[in-house]
């Protein structure tokens, strides 16, 4: 004798659904009351005196007359005198109090399954018969495909379809989705759908995404109403695979050696031999098996390779760059792509246009803000800036190149220059070093100069950040004043930040970074410390002496 093994995948736990009739009446029904929601009009059953009744809102619509009810979500199982009937939701009886066993389990289909006089069959939540009582055990039923799965006395299983015709018998496995049923007779998988054989059985393997069989000796049946799926099935017959969609048209022709499908991004990766393809359900198109590697990272877009060089197609399997790149990077989901040929990089639109040909050594962006449609480029170690139209900002002339505020500082042959975003001289190449005041808040530039003149000597510059200067003698010194307590501070930012600073004359006064002007004339030998007194500022000369207030 045969016995079928089935085999389900499931989304809930499961009941064993041979046993049904055997359990106990506690196991399926319980003693909570469901009471309404907030439409105090709703149905809700009650209990008195150990029986069930129900009521809608205030109104009585049956009399506690019941020893057992149970709430699905599409109708009420009740039980009277050990025999069944089921109301639908509005509390109408929809079949009579005759039954031997009623329920409705999500794992059993999308019905009232029912047992009378050692026969099963089937009924809609309207009380319609979907399935004649005939049947010696029933596992599945659904109102809604019109599928049935059921077992005779030898425990052999068989699929029923709406017009009463029975797949072949006996079913080895089987999986059940709300769109159709894989099983397998004598090892050989077919697919089942709409009311009739769609893919025949005649495969070794059936699989949709990455689920298959696990395949188990139980002889108990399992059943699972699992999500629709819209993907493929994966073929196999042999050593052969291929995919084809849930009405048997063939989606790929029954010559790959493999095929994945990958989760991540929703394709399907088809091999032969070291040549690989790709299958995209979304847009049901194919990429041919005539690359080395596909890749894909995003979601719109694939890297394919061959013969050492990548290249990019669409998820519709058109071309966008030339398969001529030593490789290529997507620069952002707007961007476009980054590619290298022969050392030398360059950009092409997401269209597949190109911006900027692939002649620089290397292609940066800039991480600051306000800085993204600027890219520094290099050639033989020199590098300029360009914006994303490949229009020239900066020539490649320089060293190195960062940001200061909204400008570009340059570095070349040991000086330093600024220039704004429209490549025009902010200050000349003339400086050891250009530097933001380190005083929080603080606008101003600060600029020095090595040997200047005869005697080498070092001077230092305060400008705005238009490369106006503020002072308009050079400096010899520029130093932070010291705080109340003698510490250097040059964080303060209460306002009124100074600089002590010294003129060629040798004479100290005080800048004020705020109001970015004089505070104190050059008329002091030293500046050493700040005191606050009744919201007056004074500063200390080198001698200890209290110079001038300041309001």
């Amino acid at each position: 004798m045969k016995h079928s093994t089935l085999l389900l995948f499931f989304l809930y736990p499961l009941f064993n659904f041979s046993q049904v009739v055997e359990t106990p009446m506690g196991e399926f029904f319980d003693d909570v009351i469901e009471m309404p929601g907030p439409d105090r009009n709703a149905i809700s059953y009650f209990k008195k005196e150990g029986k069930y009744g129900f009521k809608k809102g205030d109104s009585l619509i049956f009399a506690p007359v019941f020893d057992h009810v149970k709430s699905y979500r599409n109708c009420y199982v009740v039980q009277t005198n050990g025999k069944y009937g089921a109301l639908n939701k509005s509390a109408e009886l929809i079949l009579p109090m005759k039954y031997d066993t009623l329920f409705n389990a999500r794992q059993s289909g999308n019905s009232i399954i029912a047992k009378l006089n050692n026969k099963y069959g089937a009924f809609d939540f309207e009380g319609a018969a979907i399935l004649k009582l005939e049947y010696d055990h029933l596992d599945y039923a659904d109102a809604t495909s019109s599928i049935f799965v059921v077992r005779d006395k030898k425990n052999q299983t068989a699929v029923l379809l709406a017009n009463g015709k029975q797949i072949k018998q006996p079913i080895d496995n089987i999986v059940i989705y709300k769109n159709g049923i894989i099983a397998s007779v004598d090892n050989k998988y077919g697919f089942i759908a709409d009311n009739s054989i769609q893919i025949p059985f005649e495969y070794d393997e059936l699989k949709i995404g990455t689920a298959g069989f696990r395949k188990t000796n139980q002889s108990n049946e399992h059943f699972a109403q699992v999500s629709a799926f819209a993907n493929p099935i994966i073929a196999r017959k042999g050593e052969v695979y291929s995919l084809i969609n849930s009405k048997g048209e063939m989606l790929t022709p029954m010559d790959c050696d493999g095929i994945e499908f990958n989760k991540t991004h929703k394709y399907y990766l088809l091999k032969k031999g070291d040549k690989q393809g790709a299958y995209f359900n979304t847009t049901k198109s194919i990429i041919p098996i005539e690359f080395d590697r596909i890749y894909m990272d995003g979601m719109r877009y694939v890297t394919v390779t061959q013969n050492g060089k990548k290249g990019i197609y669409t998820k519709e399997g058109e071309e966008v760059i030339p398969i001529e790149f030593d490789a290529i990077w997507l620069q952002g989901f707007n961007e476009g792509f980054q590619v290298t040929k022969d050392k030398k990089e360059g950009w092409y639109s997401k269209e597949g246009e190109v911006i900027i040909p692939p002649i620089y050594d290397k292609i940066d962006d800039f991480y600051e803000s306000g800085f993204d449609d600027f890219l520094i480029v290099t050639i033989d170690e020199k590098k300029g800036i360009i914006n994303r139209k490949h229009e020239v900002i900066i020539p490649i002339n320089f060293e190195y190149i960062w940001t200061l505020d909204d400008h570009f500082l340059v570095f070349d042959k040991r000086k330093m220059g600024l220039i704004d975003k429209t490549g025009s001289e902010v200050l000349p190449m003339i400086y050891s070093h250009i530097k933001k005041s380190h005083t929080r808040g603080s606008e101003v530039i600060i600029v020095k100069r090595d040997s200047i003149g005869p005697n080498h000597q070092t001077l230092y510059g305060i400008c705005n950040s238009n490369g106006e200067f503020l002072v308009k003698s050079e400096l010899t010194s520029i130093r932070y004043i010291n705080n109340a307590l003698n510490l250097y501070n040059p964080s303060i930012a209460d306002g009124g930040a100074f600089l002590a600073v010294r003129s060629e004359a040798g004479l100290y006064g005080v800048f004020n970074e705020f109001k970015q002007e004089m505070a104190v004339p050059f008329s002091f030998d030293a500046v050493q410390q700040k005191y606050a007194y009744d919201r007056e500022a004074f500063f200390m000369d080198q001698s200890q002496k209290l110079g001038r207030n300041l309001d």
